[in-house]
């Protein structure tokens, strides 16, 4: 099986390190951002299944400095991100869980960089499993799909081209491809949802 690749993005070099030894002890591959501009770069050209970002991600000094925020607002919006803030506050929380207009989220959660290891590792296994399983199921579905639909070209070619069949087979061939895709998108639905 794949391993899962994460971002950690924080200024914080001790942080990042800690964090570090954390999910990849979870057997987690983890790529490492201290930069707002490194954490872009990642973001578009790696395989990442989700990022963990930090609130101030180039000032924790600065009770201005929301670029981690910023950064996942506006990069990557379908990988699901964690916002991480040695400053929790509800405006904060607010402003990072709750999407805007017809746009998603910023985060999936939010975190205190004081929270226990055990907390952290809960909130990035939630975040794989209800996104990135998401996405996987998806992904099956499509594929799914297309090979009923080659199947069922292949059918009706078959019956019209090679036995002479006429419009009725052709017909009944399209239902029973189209009766097997419903099928095939319950089992996809129930049985990876567990």
């Amino acid at each position: 099986m794949k391993k899962v690749t994460i971002l950690l993005a924080d200024n914080d070099q001790d942080f990042l390190k800690a964090r570090q030894k954390i999910l990849q002890a979870e057997g987690y591959e983890v790529v490492l951002a201290s930069k707002p501009e490194d954490a872009v770069q990642i973001l578009q050209n790696d395989d990442i299944a989700l990022a963990v970002v930090d609130l101030r991600l180039e000032d924790d000094e600065d009770d201005a400095d929301m670029s981690g925020l910023a950064l996942i607002r506006r990069v990557a919006p379908k990988i699901p991100k964690i916002l991480l803030t040695g400053h929790p506050t509800i405006e904060v929380t607010r402003r990072a869980l709750k999407g805007y207009y017809d746009q998603a989220p910023a985060a999936v959660d939010m975190l205190s960089k004081s929270d226990d290891p055990e907390n952290f590792l809960r909130a990035v296994s939630q975040a794989l499993e209800k996104h990135v399983t998401h996405r996987q199921r998806r992904a099956l579905w499509l594929k799914i799909s297309v090979a009923i639909l080659i199947l069922m070209v292949i059918i009706s070619f078959f019956l019209v081209v090679v036995l002479n069949r006429g419009v009725q087979e052709v017909f009944i061939t399209i239902l029973s491809a189209l009766a097997l895709e419903i099928v095939a998108a319950l089992v996809v639905r129930f049985t990876l949802e567990k």
